[in-house]
Formats: C-alpha cells, structure tokens, sequence
C-alpha cells in the first residue's frame, strides 16, 4: 500500500509515501492561512504527494488541503471578505484596476464582471490582493476551468503565476493573440486561445503547459495568483483534480446552459511539438520527459478521473517501521497522574473479491502511518501514508469496515494558535484500506476518544476545546465515502475519558470521565446528558474504560422488555476496579476488584470479559468475575485491548509501542509490531550478518534486516550511549558511554566479551577488517574509536580488545563539543572525517590519523558523512549545498543544491549507479534523488555525476539523525522511528535483496514483549554446553552454528552430507538457539497420568524431564541426546496414548520457526539438485514423449527449477535459493500465557463446549508450518 492507491470513489490519486517539500508549502508568511477554510469542509481525500527536487527552503503548511477537493470556487473562496471589497456591492475582494465593473449578464442571467480598456497592463483583475492576508492562492488542482465571454471581438490576456517544486517560478499567459504554445522566456509559458462569440469554459492542463519547459516538474506546482486582463466577461474561475467533460460535471463549472462552448488549452498537438523543438536547443535542469499532452478520452476512467502512468514513480517504499510510542492519555490515580499512549491497534475485517468476508486482520498506527497486517505471523505489513503529523489516536468500527485516526494538533502556531487535529476516515476492503474522508477539528486542542455507532452511521469525538472544555461532536457518515461528514450534534459537559454508543438503544452515547458516568441523548442537533447516581463510588475517582454485554456487531435496539432490563454495562476505575451497572436501570449492580492498578481497557461479549490493566496483565474473566480464565503479563503497562468478532483473539497494546495478539483457544502470543521505549540514540548496521542493531536509554535492540524483526533485547549497564559498530562478519557489537566505557558484546552468546574504559569520551566507533592482514596477531577485525582529544584509538580483536595503539590527530577536531556537525568515520577505505573550522574538513586515514587532504567547503558545514562502500566523502554546507569528494585522494566529484541546512547525509552507492542519494534536515522530510554517471562529461578516464529527480517522503516525527543502507535497503534514524525504506531502481521495479541467513532469536536475551517466558522456554546460552553437549559434538564458540557455505563444498557434497538423517534434523541442528533435545506432544488426553506420559516415550532413549499438562493437552519430554529425539520423531505416525494418537513436534520457540522452516526449505533443494547432478543422463527425448497426450509431463506441477546459490566468501553466509514446494515438520512454539487451574485455561468461549471437546476431540494444533 506502500506505491500509489486510490483515495475512495472521489478519484483524487494519492501517493502514499512522497509529497514535496515546497509542493505542500506556504510561500505567505507563517500568520496566514488558506481563506475560507472553516467554509469549505470539503472533507475529501486530496493529492498528498508528488516527486521533486526541492531546492528553495520553504515552510510546511499548518493545515491540509483537503478543502480543494472536488473543485475551489475561487472567486468565492478568496473574495468572501466584503470589508476587503474593492467594488461597491460586490463580494470580490481583489484588485480591481482600471476598467472593471459587474454587471448582470442577460443571457445567462447572472451578474458576471467586465474588464475591458485598450491597455490590458492597466486593467485587470488581481487574486489575491497584493496587500491582503493571503499572499498566495496555494492551488494545485491540476486542471484550471475558466467560464469567459469575449468582448467585442478583442484582444484578451491572462496570466497564471505558478511556483514548481524546486522553487522556479513560471507565467502561463492565455491569449488570443497568440498563434502557437511557445515560450518568449524560459519562465514565460505562452499558450493560444481562441474564444468563439458565446460564453465559454476553458479548460486549462497546468502540467502540459508546464511541459513546454524541458526539464521542469510538471507534477510539483502550486498557482500563486490569477490576473485577468481585458477585454473579456468573467463568470467565475475553478481549479481542479479532476477532468470533467462537456456533459458531465458540476454545475458550477459546466455553466448555467448545456450549449457552452469548451476550448482545451494548450493544444495536444501543439505542447508536445513545441517541447520536442525546445529540447535541442534548451538545458534542462533535470533529465525528466518534457513532451505532454492533454488525457484523451481513452485514458479518462469512468469514474472522471486522469489515468496514473504518468506519475513519476516513487524511488522507495516503507519496508517495515519501529516507532516509539508516545504518551497521549491521561489516567489520574491516587499516587499521581498515569501517562500512557492510546490505543495502538484494533481488527478489521476486508472484504473478499466476491464480497465475502475474509479473515480479519490488524490495523495499527506507527508514528505517521497507520500499518495493515494480516494474522499470518510471515505476512508483510502494508503501511499507509497521508498524516502530517503523528497519529495519536486510531479506532475501528464494531463491523470492523471503518477506521478512524487521529493526528495529534501541530507545535507551529497560525494566527496565535496551533495547527488543529485531523481526523482520517479508511474504508477496508480487499486490498487494503483506503482513505474516505479527511476533517479537520478546528474547535478542539485535542481528542480523547473517538466511537462508531453500530451500524457505522454516526461518528462521536470527545476532546478538549481552546478554551479548555470538554466538547462532544457527533457527524453523520452517511457522505462520508468520497464526501464530507455532515456535523449532527455538539455539546460541552465533563470530563470524558471513554466514550462509546449504546448498543442497545439508538443515538445514545455512554461517557465516562472524572467523577462522572453519563448517557448522552441526539435529538435535534443537541446532546442532552443524564448523570448515573453513583453515590461515593465517584468520589475522587477517574472512570477510564466501557464494555457492553453483547457480541461486537451484535446491536439489538429492539430488545423484549424482560431482555432490556437485564443488559449490564460495565466501567473501569483507576483504581483497578470494575463497576457493573444495569443499562436501563442505571443503578449500580456490582463492583468487582480485579486488578491492582488503573484499568486502561475493557472488552466484552455475551460470554466473557476481558480486561487490560497498567499493572501489566491482560485477564480474561467469565461474567460474574468469580475467577479469571486465564491471564497474560506483559512487560509494559497494558495500554488498550480489542477483541475480534469471533471471540476468539484479543488484540493487546503496550505502553512500549509493542503490539500483539492473544489467542484465547491455543493460548498463543503472536507479535505484530516492536519498539524501543525510550528516545532511540544510535544504530549500526552489519551488511554481512544482516542485522541491525539499535540503542536507546539502557538497552540494546538486535533486529533482522530488512525485515525489523526483534532478535534479541539486552540491557545496557548505562543510559546515555555516545557511539554503537557492528562487526563486519561476526555476531558482535561495541557500544560506547559517556563515561568513557566501552562495551563489546557478542549478540550470540548473549554476554559482554569485553569491557574497556577509557579515560575521555568515544563519540566514533568503527570496525576495520583486517583478515588480510599479513601479521597474524592482526588478522580478524579491530576496532577504532576516536575520543574528544582527537586522539584515535586502535583495539586489536586477537588481543581481547586491548588498546594496541593510539595516535593523536594533525588537526584538532571541532566536532565534538556538541555545537558542530559531528565526525564521520569509514571502514573501506578507513578514512576519517572531521571538522577543523567552520569552514574546513581534514580527511584522515585510520588508523595512523595521517591527514589525506583538507576539504574546503567555502561556507559553514552542516553535516559530516560517508557513502555505503566509502569511496565518497559527503559534506553539507549552510549554503545548501551537497559536496562530494573522493575519499582515497579528497577530489572534488559532484556538487548538489539541497532544500535546507542539512541534519544527516548519505549515499547508497554499493552497486551500479544511478545511487540513491538521502539527506534529511530539520523540516523532518527524508529526500531521495539519483546520482546517475554521466559518461559523456567524463574525461582522461574521471567519471562525472549528475544529481537528478528529488522526491520527499513524510515518515518521520522527528528530524532523521543518522542514515544507513545495505543490500538494496535504506534506514532513517529519528528519536522517535526507525523507518526501513526499499529502494526502486530506476526502471521502477523494487531492487530485492537477497534472502539474509535466518535470524535466530538470541539465547540468552530477554524474553518477547507481550508475555512471560517461562524457564524451558529460553533455550540455552551458547558456547557454554562442553563437548558432551545434546548436540554430540563440541560447540562453536566463534560464529553461530550455519550450514555450509557454498565456498566451502559444493551442492553434492552439501546433499550427501544430509542423506543420512532427515532434512528436519539436519535443519534443527544447523539453526541452534534452542534446546535440541526437547519435544513436544500435543493431543494428550486428560485422563493420562505423568508415568504413562513417561513410559510411552521411554523406548526411544533416555529421559531427563518430564512435562504433563493433562488439562491443557499437551506436555513436553527432555530426552539426553539429541538422537532419541530423531528415533522418536521417525515413529512420527505411531505415537498413541490411551489409544489415541498423539502429535509429537520438536520444541522449537516460537521466535524460530519461520528461519528453521527456511532452512528445511534450503537443505531440501540442495538434496534436490544434488540427485538431479548424480542422476545419468538420458537422451533428450521427442516433444511428444516428453509430453504425451492430455498434456501431462514427468514434472511436478507447480515446481520450477531452483538456482544455484552464489558463492559467498568464507564465513559470510550467501544468498539462500528461493523456496520450493516440500513437506516441512510442524514445530511447537513455546506457550506463554498463564490459566487458572479451576478452568484449565481454555477458551471461555463456551466452557460446555470445551468441556466437551476434551473428552471426544483433540486439541487444536499448536504449531505452524
């Protein structure tokens, strides 16, 4: 959902990830805003984004556009203002010049304004005002529609002011005088018009008249102002995304009469021959196409909209994201005030092709994307672009068709006050969601809670005004796919914390807040409340969730009048408690004490309720509260829970960003989304081991990459992290304190290798390859840091990481007292970078700090780095601009213009050019343009650059402080995200890296977000088994266990090397990071004891544990050796207890299973090709016997031929073939959540039924292939 999708049935194309810098800015001054905006809630979805070079520093609006959908009525939108009329009587406020009246105009019977006189320079209409609040129009609707009346057979002129996105502005000028598209300078665009004798709608293609100009963005551009000269009639001017026809269309812009008369300007023909004749004789700025040409009818849909193809196509896409989430709710307990975040995820249920329903999946918010992701734990997530600002807030409909999110209001401030929230309506079906309905809140500061009413008629937000009060606003979304919401009711009252519509009863809301329960009646555009007497329960007491007694799309309005009496409804207190109330009695029924701390969500169906407290647990409860089915803790405070239609998983969000499900039937966890808790600091990433490591306040995150799937978690002995470096083929990363202490610590056996301090501080780390080295103390890798003295340390990896050698720089360092851009440092070659004055850069070689060359930079330096392979050295200077020098020698090789003083800077240059090139600065965009090679310019052997197109991606909160790439793939940093971006080629098809070696979730680290672990659960650290370990071999203490690579043996010694046990156990001992010799039994009856448990499994080996859960089904065995676990699983179809069969799987952690599924993967196409090698070669064979009749061959159906695997260097794993159709072993994924014994923790869903199901069925399976 990353490319371009459509915004719902209104047409409006949207590019979800790219918007330009200076396309959605201001070029007015910051107290000024679009005019009439409150006036036109055209709540539609609008054009968001467009690809770009921007080079002019402009400001980010305050407020979207999303008011120029469908069409702007420019005459009324900027001339509303009748203090400002410059005409007497009329509602026009603009400059009105020389001869200009209105007048009303007999054949249409409209009053239409006449500018007429011999010069047209003194008369003429002027929009905007010079003088004015609003300096410019701000427009960018891609077609113009004007409704004019030649004057008396006259000359006329019009000029159109337009600013592109690279801040070049241009003049298209209409006239009748001219006789051909042409330009008279090249920032005059002269297009001809010939009006007939009759009222007439001219329909101008901005982005055809723009192409006339080689070179130029057609698809950046903002209409600055409209002046209209005589000799003319205007009706009106309106500015459009859409193409409307002649007969179909808006009345206002088709004209009061069907017979107007249409003129297109400029014409087909006539724009692409003149930008075709301009292209040899004119520079362009940018190799982009110049031809352009109006749509034609064939390329007009059917819904009026312009085909996509020709959009430039977005250069990356999000891969994945990490966002920390931030506190948005307020929870008052006895002790103090509870900041937690709201809600971060909820399930919705999309539509089918066919119209039915497909399984549900997880909609969630990331920062300034809301994230869509189906239950498969190996499904990729789909990210969805469109917010400006970070969503703070998202809620689903009970039928799970709608979505609302929340941006939270702006920190800049418009007219003394600060950008207001915007609310996102998305609409889910097949493919994903779509945006419906974009609304502004301009009366409140912020939103507390947002609810559908079942039928997803209304829509109710409760948030807080400027002056402080508590409003409740209800819309009706009747209009609300493809229109505007129609406000119904508002009103001010309490304090609201929750707020929900009643299900039982129709256009009744349910609040709760501080020391209040109230029900709100809709009734003629008013909100009338009714206080619940709650007596001394309200005292003091902050009321923060609600749950209704009914199955989640189960509205009955129309209940019996027995049925009414006895619907319960029920609220959470901070104080842990949980309020039962009758729902038409509104008295008080019950309280129930279930948790320790503030209750932060309630969920409930007609069988149970499930709640989420801050004390970390998530409880599941049968009706009368008597005692918990079962319960999960988590390692955060619970910040809001969900339950699917079916009852059968609940949707759990935490206060560290994490998102994960809870499967009520199989007692399973399953992760969604991760993040850091805290501001994230540094990052490094490995190219060859394929992770990314990642610090923040006191701890250290592993992921794999690009997939950003947590490995492993690990605290940190300190918070405040100065520098973090990834070993360039092993498992290890150094991190560096402010107190001078650096830490190595190796990622596989979960523990610190080394630890070194230093007596100032280590703001540059870096790893050196030296397995070249001719010395053999000096092979492997070392590590070189550089402290505040300008003093590089060396610290040699065959000597335990001592300090080997220092030396201090030729030139004094300057960046490091925290006001100058900070050093950059390279590995190949090893290079260093930093500041010695403001306005020059010593080039190092590490790691003897000999200076390379001084770089001067002619101004200011804003940032410091290198490219991906460190062939360059990149500068940014504050005179926008982007230097890049040969890092061996400090030759000068390109120079770019850039939008704003630069905050971090990057070149992914590891495989052919043209090389993405990023920056970022402190307007919080990531840019990306292309350095392409000019091999024209290049001479005596010297390659030239070129920097071309330039696209702005909005994705981050907070400005990006570091960038990375590696295999295809780029990383921005923020405080607040890390945000993976795939990188497209130039052709536009995505650059797919290669499969990285599975990830393995880290022995030894800490345990997943979302639940306990028990014991058995971590497996066992590694490197510390001695040589009689359950592997029955000795460990390897170096590298983690991996199969061979291809440099090592080829396919057949690889395949004949698997032949003598089964692929499953040749894949579970090259994994590792687990224990072997576990398995698990699943199906067990409830009426087996724990000695026929253990003489069922005894015959395969020895027994060293044993594990009977009889009530759950399942248990677990601990042989001695990892061979009784092969003998035991070879009887895999021979396993019964009390003459049932049991399911026997090897133990393997949840974490595991998709890398030891791609291992098996990988083993059985080795084997494959390996039979094929050795097989004798048959003659080829005839057409028809190879295929005889009926067209059935020899091969298998839906196979295809695997390729080889590219040879990797020795100890780097290569590129794992794709895989291929094969049997894999089911595992078991370690069982997390905790039951009470009274119910033997199934699903309470139905506990006759479950019951039941012991004792005729087998449990579910527990595993996942």
């Amino acid at each position: 959902m990353n490319e371009l999708f459509d915004s719902g049935p209104s047409g409006i194309r949207t590019l979800a990830a790219i918007c330009f810098s200076s396309f959605m800015t201001h070029h007015h001054t910051p107290q000024q805003t679009a005019p009439s905006q409150a006036a036109h809630t055209r709540a539609a979805p609008k054009r968001l984004a467009r690809g770009c070079e921007p080079v002019v520093p402009l400001q980010m609006p305050s407020i979207g556009r999303q008011w120029q959908h469908p069409f702007v009525d420019i005459f009324k939108s900027f001339g509303t203002d009748p203090s400002g009329a410059s005409l007497k009587g009329s509602a026009l406020s603009a400059d009105l010049k020389g001869e200009v009246s209105e007048e009303m105009d007999r054949e249409i019977c409209k009053r239409v304004f006449k500018v007429q006189g011999s010069v047209s320079a003194n008369n003429y209409i002027q929009l905007p005002k010079t003088k004015g609040k609003v300096r410019s129009l701000d427009l960018v609707g891609e077609f113009l529609y004007l409704q004019l009346k030649l004057l008396g057979g006259k000359y006329f002129l019009i000029h159109l002011d337009y600013v592109v996105s690279n801040g070049q502005r241009f003049r298209i000028s209409l006239s009748n005088a001219y006789q051909e598209v042409g330009t008279a300078t090249y920032h005059c665009i002269q297009c001809p018009c010939q009006l007939p004798e009759q009222w007439t709608v001219v329909r101008l293609h901005v982005p055809s008249a723009l192409g006339v100009v080689p070179g130029v963005n057609r698809h950046g551009f903002l209409l600055r102002s409209i002046q209209i000269c005589s000799s003319l009639y205007v009706r009106n001017v309106f500015t459009s995304d859409r193409y409307y026809a002649a007969n179909a269309g808006p009345r206002e812009i088709l004209g009061e009469f069907k017979d107007w008369a249409w003129v297109d300007v400029p014409d087909a023909g006539e724009a692409a021959a003149a930008a075709s004749d301009r292209m040899a004789v004119m520079a362009a700025p940018s190799p982009l196409k110049s031809s352009s040409s109006l749509p034609s009818a064939s390329s007009i849909s059917g819904s009026g909209k312009a085909e996509k193809e020709d959009w430039p196509r977005p250069i990356a896409s999000i891969r994945n994201m990490a966002a920390v989430a931030a506190g948005g709710r307020r929870i008052v307990e006895t002790s103090g005030v509870l900041q937690v975040p709201h809600r971060r995820a909820a399930f919705v249920l999309s539509a089918g092709p066919d119209g039915a329903s497909a399984p549900m999946e997880v909609a969630g918010m990331s920062c300034m994307a809301l994230v869509l992701r189906n239950q498969d734990p190996s499904s990729r997530p789909r990210f969805l672009q469109g917010h400006a600002r970070r969503v703070e807030m998202l809620e689903a409909s009970d039928d799970g068709r709608w979505v609302a999110s929340v941006q939270g209001s702006g920190d800049e401030e418009v007219e003394g006050r600060r950008s207001p929230p915007v609310m996102r309506l998305w609409t889910v079906h097949s493919e994903g969601m779509v945006c419906a309905s974009v609304t502004s809140l301009p009366s409140l500061v912020s939103v507390q809670a947002v609810t559908f009413d079942g039928p997803s008629k209304f829509l109710a937000v409760a948030g807080q005004d400027i002056q402080n009060r508590q409003s409740l606003l209800v819309w009706d979304m009747s209009r609300a796919d493809g229109g505007a919401l129609t406000p119904v009711a508002k009103q001010t009252g309490p304090d609201v914390a929750c707020l929900r519509f009643s299900p039982f009863e129709k256009l009744t809301l349910i609040s709760c807040g501080m020391e209040n329960v109230r029900f709100w009646r809709i009734k003629d555009s008013h909100l009338s409340g009714c206080m619940v007497p709650l007596g001394g329960l309200a005292r003091q007491m902050h009321f923060t969730a609600l749950a209704f007694e009914c199955r989640r799309a189960g509205h009955s309005f129309c209940l019996p009048s027995e049925a009414a009496e006895q619907v319960r409804f029920w609220v959470g207190t901070a104080d842990g408690r949980v309020i039962e109330l009758g729902h038409k009695s509104r008295k008080v029924l019950a309280v129930h004490q279930l948790h320790t701390q503030a209750i932060t969500g309630l969920c409930a169906n007609e069988s149970f309720v499930v709640t989420a407290s801050a004390d970390r647990h998530v409880r599941v409860w049968p009706l009368d509260f008597r005692s918990f089915y079962l319960h999960a803790l988590h390692e955060t405070a619970v910040t809001g829970i969900d339950i699917s239609l079916d009852g059968r998983q609940v949707l759990c969000s935490t206060a560290d960003g994490s998102v994960g499900m809870l499967d009520l039937q199989s007692h399973q966890y399953q992760d969604f989304l991760r993040s850091h808790r805290t501001s994230v600091l540094r990052a490094a990433l490995s190219d060859a081991t394929g992770q990314l490591a990642s610090v923040a306040e006191g701890s250290l995150k592993v992921w794999s990459f690009p997939a950003l799937d947590q490995i492993g978690d690990f605290p940190l002995p300190e918070a405040q992290v100065e520098a973090v470096a990834c070993h360039p083929f092993r498992r290890q990363i150094a991190i560096s304190f402010r107190s001078g202490k650096l830490l190595v610590f190796d990622v596989t056996a979960a523990a610190a290798m080394a630890e070194r301090q230093h007596e100032h501080r280590l703001p540059l780390l870096r790893f050196l390859d030296a397995r070249g080295a001719e010395d053999e103390a000096a092979r492997g890798a070392s590590l070189v840091a550089a402290d505040t003295t300008s003093t590089v340390v060396l610290f040699s990896e065959a000597q335990g990481y001592e300090a080997c050698g220092s030396s201090g720089a030729e030139v004094a360092c300057l960046g490091f007292d925290g006001n100058s851009p900070a050093p950059a440092m390279s590995g190949t070659p090893p290079r260093l970078l930093w500041l010695t004055e403001s306005r020059s850069v010593a080039l190092q070689s590490l790691p003897e700090a000999r200076l390379v060359a001084n770089l001067a930079a002619n101004t200011k330096v804003s940032c410091l780095g290198f490219s991906q392979s460190g062939r360059f050295a990149l500068i940014g200077t504050s005179d926008l601009k982007i230097r890049a020098f040969e890092a061996s020698d400090g030759t000068s090789v390109f120079t770019a213009p850039c939008c704003l003083p630069l905050c971090s800077l990057h070149l992914a240059d590891a495989g052919p050019p043209p090389w993405p090139l990023m920056s970022a600065a402190a307007d919080k965009l990531l840019r990306i343009a292309r350095v392409k090679a000019d091999p024209e310019a290049s001479s005596e052997g010297s390659a030239s650059f070129t920097v071309q197109l330039e696209q702005s991606f909005i994705s981050h909160a907070e400005a990006p402080h570091q960038l990375l790439s590696a295999q295809g793939h780029a990383v921005s940093l923020s405080s607040s995200e890390i945000v993976c971006w795939e990188i497209a080629s130039p052709e536009g098809a995505v650059c797919w890296a290669s499969e990285l070696p599975p990830q393995p979730r880290v022995s030894g680290a800490m345990p997943p977000k979302g639940r306990k672990t028990s014991d058995e659960a971590i497996p066992a650290k590694a490197g510390t088994a001695d040589s009689g370990s359950a592997w029955s071999r000795p460990p390897n203490t170096g590298a983690p266990a991996r199969a061979p690579t291809a440099s090592s043996a080829g396919p057949k010694a690889k395949a004949a090397g698997v032949t003598h046990m089964s692929i499953a156990a040749q894949a579970a001992r090259n994994l590792g990071g687990f224990v072997p010799n576990k398995i698990f039994v699943g199906g067990v009856p409830i009426t087996v004891t724990e000695e026929q448990f253990r003489q069922c499994f005894a015959q395969y080996g020895a027994i060293a544990k044993v594990e009977l859960h009889a009530l759950r089904g399942f248990g677990y065995i601990t042989y001695d050796t990892v061979e009784a676990v092969d003998a035991c699983l070879e009887k895999y179809e021979e396993h019964y207890l009390s003459k049932k069969w049991v399911e026997v799987k090897r133990s393997i952690p949840r974490e595991l299973i998709d890398a030891y599924e791609r291992e098996q993967r990988r083993l059985h196409s080795l084997h494959s090709e390996a039979q094929k090698a050795a097989a004798p070669k048959e003659p080829a064979a005839s057409p028809k016997a190879a295929a005889p009749s009926g067209g059935k061959g020899n091969a298998i159906p839906g196979s295809a031929p695997t390729p080889k695997a590219a040879v990797a260097p020795t100890g780097i794993p290569g590129p794992r073939p794709p895989p291929t159709a094969m049997p894999l072993q089911r595992t078991r994924t370690s069982s997390s959540i905790g039951s009470e014994k009274g119910y033997g923790g199934q699903s309470p869903c139905s506990r006759k039924q479950a019951l039941l199901n012991r004792a005729t069925q087998a449990r579910p399976k527990q595993g996942s292939a």
